[in-house]
């Protein structure tokens, strides 16, 4: 990555980036387990339900205070 004297003003060259990177980026299945608070995943993308998450992080938050 190319840096300037302010990391705010970082950017990146053509040589730093490859498309290979981005496609392999892009083609990776999301993995529902990591997004314990999305409601289902739709095309790789972890969709939430504001009501569903909610509810969900209220009932994690109960089960630990029981614990």
């Amino acid at each position: 990555m190319t840096n300037g004297a302010d990391p705010a003003w970082s950017y990146l060259s053509e040589d730093d980036c490859r498309l290979a990177d981005l496609i392999d980026l892009v083609s990776e299945k999301t993995d529902a387990a990591h997004y314990p608070y999305a409601s289902a995943v739709e095309q790789n993308v972890p969709i939430y339900a504001e009501l569903d998450a909610w509810s969900a992080r209220r009932q994690t938050r109960r089960a630990e205070a029981i614990s």
